[in-house]
């Protein structure tokens, strides 16, 4: 709560006074009280690494709407062999195509049946599509751009091993593996007085050396 002080001689007034004890004054000056703290922010660098993409190309066939097969060349199966029922195995149809055969194309009903239908667009191959010119498989690509989760680091194995070498004490090796804070840790040190250097050079040559996001150099 706020303390209240006399406003001329500066004494301290009691909640149940009403007037100074010292001077009699009846002015009185409120302290407010002072803030609460800040909170402290504590602040951190982090390192993301850029995804990397890889480009796939993926073929996908088109869902059909019509059949493979061609009306023009059933049309002139069924006139040139419909008897045989050659218009109904070229669709696809053998159980019915051997049974024109055997009969003759049901003796010529079917046959003249099956030509009128062909010619009106009306027949259908053996999956109950409309027939048409197209005689291949239409497909179209497809580019997808799919993030390459990586397991290893892009930085080598050898390059950080001759940067140990030539110039661990003043941590060369670090700044390459993205290491910067222990990098100029070395720098200011000489590779903490020579042990760090070392400990490093072992721990790279054993391939167990990590780059700044903890991934396994790439030998």
């Amino acid at each position: 709560m706020p303390v209240a002080y006399c406003a001329y001689c500066k004494t301290r007034i009691l909640p149940n006074n009403q007037k100074c004890p010292s001077c009699g004054s009846t002015r009185f000056i409120e302290d407010a009280p002072s803030p609460a703290p800040e909170p402290q922010v504590e602040y951190r660098t982090v390192y993301l690494e850029k995804p990397v993409y890889r480009t796939v190309y993926v073929e996908q066939p088109v869902v059909r709407t019509v059949s493979p097969k061609s009306w023009g060349v059933a049309l002139a199966l069924c006139l040139l062999g419909g008897g045989w029922g050659l218009h109904r195995f070229y669709v696809g149809k053998a159980g019915s195509g051997v049974m024109f055969l055997l009969t003759f194309g049901w003796f010529g009903l079917g046959w003249l049946i099956d030509l009128i239908t062909i010619a009106s667009g009306n027949f259908r191959d053996r999956d109950g599509l409309p027939l048409t010119r197209l005689e291949k498989p239409v497909y179209r690509t497809v580019y997808v751009d799919q993030p390459v989760v990586r397991t290893v680091s892009p930085k080598r194995w050898g390059v950080a091993l001759v940067l140990c070498l030539l110039g661990g004490g003043w941590g060369l090796h670090r700044f390459y593996a993205g290491k910067v804070g222990s990098g100029i840790l070395f720098l200011l040190t000489f590779g903490w007085f020579g042990l760090g250097w070392l400990i490093d050079l072992i721990t790279i040559a054993s391939g167990n050396f990590r780059d700044r996001d903890g991934l396994p150099l790439t030998r």
